[in-house]
C-alpha cells in the first residue's frame, strides 16, 4: 500500500495560513473556548502547521470568558490566546462574575481591546470595579465595538470615559446614567435597549447632541420615551441612514411619529438622509398609513429625502392582503423587504421584544393570500 501524500506541503504559508483563519471563523460557535477549538487542533496536526497557526495572531484574538471547563483548565487556556495574538485587538465577552482571576487576565489587557461584550455589569457591586476603573484609564485606541449590560449608576464622581475611536455602542440597560459620562466622537451606530430611566430623555439628548455629526445608525428598543418625545430625538441626528424603532408594551408606533417620516406630509421630513427602516410592536396608526409612509419615501420627493432602499416590519398587528400586496409591489420595484409575524411569546431573557418572529414570504404569500379581506396572522 502507498504511502499518503501531504499536498498541503505544496501551499505557500500564507495560503495555508487563510485556509486555517476560514476553518477557525466557521467553526466558530459563540467564541467558546474548548480544547477542541480548531487554533489548537491545527497545532496538533505536524510541525509545520503548528509553525503556521503560531505565526498566526488572527486565529487567537478571540476570547469568551465562561465555558464549562475547570478554571484549572480554563486561565492558562485564555493566557496562551492573549499571548499568542499579539499585537492584534482582542474581541472579547465576559462576565464580571467570573473568577476573578480571570477578570484580572480581560482587564490587564484592556489597551488591546477591540471588540468587547460585558455581561451582567452591575456596577454597584465590588466585581464591577475593576472595569470601572479601567474604562477612566485613558488608552482605547483600538476600540472599536462595545455591548454593555449594565445595571446601576455610574458614581458622581467618574470623570468621563473616553472613547476616541470607538464605532459601535450598544447599552442594554436598566439606566441611561452611563450615557452621561461616555465620550464618543467618531461612533457611527448606537443601540439601546430597555434603558428604564426617568432621565432617559434627558440622558439620550444629550448624548445624541454630542454624536450628531458622525451618527448613522441608531437603534432605540423599549425606549420609554413618547411619540413627540422620541421625534425630537431623532431630530437631533438629521444625517442618520438606518433607523430602527422597536416599541415594548407600554408603547405604540404612532401616527404621530409615522406623519413625520412621510416626505410629503410632513413640514419637516425626520431623517431625511434614511436608507433603512425598521419598525417593531403595536401599530396604533392605520396599516395604510404606514404603506403611505413607506411609499412616499421610495419615489420621487423633489429632493425633500433620500430613496429608501430597505425596509423591515415586527408588527403585533395582523397584515392584511392589502398591505402584503402593497409590500410585494415595493419589493418588485427593487426594495428589500423583510416583513414578521409573531408566532409566539418568549422568555424575557430571551428577546426584548418579548415575542418570536417568523418571517414572511411576500412573494407566497400575495398569491396565496389573495382573497380579499383575508387577514394573516
Amino acid at each position: 500500500m502507498g504511502s499518503s501524500v501531504d499536498h498541503t506541503q505544496r501551499l505557500p504559508p500564507e495560503i495555508l495560513s487563510e485556509i486555517f483563519l476560514f476553518a477557525s471563523s466557521s467553526f466558530w460557535t459563540r467564541g467558546m473556548l474548548s480544547p477542541r477549538q480548531i487554533p489548537l487542533l491545527l497545532g496538533q496536526i505536524c510541525r509545520r502547521w503548528r509553525s503556521i497557526a503560531l505565526g498566526t495572531p488572527r486565529l487567537w484574538f478571540r476570547i469568551q470568558s465562561w465555558p464549562k471547563l475547570p478554571l484549572s483548565c480554563l486561565i492558562p487556556m485564555v493566557s496562551v490566546y492573549i499571548e499568542r495574538s499579539k499585537p492584534l485587538p482582542l474581541k472579547l465577552s465576559f462576565d464580571p462574575r467570573c473568577d476573578q482571576t480571570l477578570q484580572d487576565l480581560f482587564v490587564n489587557q484592556s489597551h488591546r481591546w477591540g471588540h468587547i461584550s460585558i455581561e451582567h455589569l452591575e456596577i454597584q457591586l465590588p466585581s464591577a470595579r475593576p472595569i470601572i476603573s479601567a474604562f477612566q484609564n485613558d488608552g482605547f485606541e483600538h476600540l472599536r465595538t462595545l455591548e454593555l449590560r449594565v445595571a446601576g449608576h455610574i458614581p458622581g464622581e467618574t470623570r468621563d470615559i473616553m472613547f476616541p475611536n470607538l464605532r459601535s455602542l450598544t447599552l442594554i440597560a436598566s439606566s441611561t446614567d452611563p450615557l452621561r459620562h461616555f465620550s464618543t466622537p467618531r461612533v457611527k451606530h448606537l443601540r439601546l435597549d430597555h434603558p428604564y430611566s426617568y432621565k432617559a430623555l434627558e440622558h439620550i439628548g444629550s448624548f445624541l447632541r454630542r454624536c450628531c455629526s458622525t451618527l448613522a445608525c441608531l437603534e432605540l428598543a423599549n425606549v420609554p420615551v413618547h411619540d413627540f418625545e422620541l421625534i425630537s430625538l431623532i431630530r437631533l441626528v438629521p444625517r442618520i441612514v438606518d433607523l430602527s424603532i422597536h416599541c415594548g408594551q407600554s408603547r405604540a408606533i404612532t401616527q404621530a411619529l409615522l406623519s413625520s417620516l412621510h416626505s410629503m406630509k410632513a413640514e419637516r421630513c425626520l431623517a431625511p438622509k434614511l436608507k433603512s427602516l425598521s419598525l417593531g410592536g403595536n401599530l396604533s396608526a392605520s396599516g395604510d398609513l404606514l404603506l403611505d409612509v413607506i411609499e412616499s419615501r421610495c419615489g420621487p420627493t423633489d429632493g425633500v429625502c433620500e430613496f429608501l432602499r430597505r425596509v423591515e416590519l415586527h408588527l403585533v398587528n395582523p397584515y392584511d392582503v392589502r398591505a402584503l400586496t402593497r409590500l410585494y409591489a415595493l419589493l418588485n420595484n427593487g426594495m428589500e423587504v423583510s416583513v414578521f409575524k409573531r408566532v409566539s411569546r418568549c422568555l424575557w431573557y430571551e428577546r426584548s421584544s418579548l415575542f418570536k418572529w417568523e418571517q414572511i414570504d411576500l412573494v407566497e404569500d400575495v398569491h396565496l393570500l389573495g382573497i380579499a379581506g383575508f387577514t394573516f396572522f
